[in-house]
């Protein structure tokens, strides 16, 4: 019997196999961290680019640097504040002589903070700060592509994976037979790699650069017999976490800025034995919301997340005593909490894709 969460699996077990299957409603609130901050965040002002940058010290406590407006050099954070989602710094500098601050505050939304700088005598100005870095496209999947040949239009199936140390590999095949991708990478979010190819004793490369928008590609071959043609498509099957192919639909959007449902939540879970106490994290992993389910008995991976206009979904598998079976996660998400449903089955599987 796999031991995680076993107790709560027990609970629901009796229940299941009594009804069947059965739903709860459940609310849930985020339980904000620090580390959620932390990272380098810019904005453009009239004044020029502002940089803050927030770290995490040994004790566990925020600090930071402020750079850019009308002020010269980097300047050490007096003060920095996180809590319940709400960032808070301040900045003392001198300017022509005189002692000045600088407050920030905002509300953190994924990688954007909404709020306001504050200049003393000067003034408050909305202002909206960002992560520096963008969040990764995810490039893994299947995907069918077409392109213009010399005989018209051609059909490609084009697969990526990665492994466990986060290499790419893939394949490009057409009718004509299939062929590995060669320096397969993704640089300042583009995709890139070139496919090799022999033929009556002559060789051609043709070096492929896309970019990746949710579950459409759009790109270019290039190749010195051929020069650059378009190519476009759309992928077809993503893998999962633990390496199972599921399809996407046309109304998926894997694009939508899920941002927003990452990070700590809790609530209780009414079982047999008792209201249960839960926590999920959700974190990013390769472009696709991964994380865990936690009880007081243990941790299980949550599958099959999926984010759509603030809606997430995922499952939980569960082996006990009794047989297995799914916990289905549905919930609406805003800032600071979730309101939705926990559906059991005795079927394992979870939702249909």
């Amino acid at each position: 019997m796999n031991k995680t969460i076993r107790g709560c699996a027990m609970g629901l077990a009796i229940v299941l196999f009594a009804g069947g299957s059965m739903a709860q409603e459940i609310v849930g609130e985020r339980q904000w961290k620090a580390q959620d901050v932390v990272g380098e965040w810019r904005a453009n002002t009239p004044q020029g680019e502002l940089v803050i940058v927030l770290t995490m010290e040994n004790d566990g406590k925020l600090a930071g640097t402020m750079a850019g407006g009308w002020w010269a050099g980097v300047n050490k954070l007096s003060e920095v504040g996180f809590v319940d989602g709400k960032l808070s710094v301040a900045n003392v500098f001198e300017f022509n002589g005189e002692e000045l601050t600088i407050w920030y505050d905002g509300d953190l939304n994924g990688n954007a903070i909404d709020g306001v700088l504050k200049t003393g005598d000067f003034g408050v100005f909305p202002l909206i700060v960002s992560r520096r870095e963008p969040r990764p496209i995810s490039v893994e999947g299947e995907w069918q592509v077409s392109f213009e040949g010399r005989q018209g239009t051609r059909n490609a199936t084009l697969k990526i994976t990665k492994d466990t140390y986060g290499k790419l590999a893939g394949t490009w095949a057409t009718q004509r037979g299939e062929s590995a991708l060669l320096n397969l990478r993704v640089a300042g979010g583009v995709l890139l790699f070139t496919r090799h190819i022999e033929f009556n004793e002559n060789s051609m490369d043709f070096n492929y650069t896309a970019t990746v928008e949710g579950d459409s590609i759009v790109g270019t071959i290039a190749s010195e017999r051929f020069g650059e043609r378009p190519f476009k498509g759309r992928r077809t099957s993503v893998a999962s976490r633990t390496g199972v192919a599921y399809s996407t639909s046309s109304t998926s959007d894997a694009s939508a800025d899920f941002t927003m449902a990452l990070g700590k939540w809790g609530f209780a879970m009414q079982t047999a034995s008792g209201p249960r106490e839960i926590q999920i994290e959700l974190v990013e992993q390769d472009g696709q919301i991964a994380g865990t389910w936690a009880g007081p008995e243990g941790n299980a991976p949550i599958e099959n997340a999926t984010y759509y206009d603030g809606n997430l979904a995922f499952d939980i598998n569960i082996d006990t005593s009794v047989g297995p079976f799914t916990l289905t996660f549905e919930a609406k998400v805003f800032k600071n909490s979730f309101y939705g449903k926990l559906i059991t089955q005795t079927t394992r599987g979870g939702r249909s894709r």
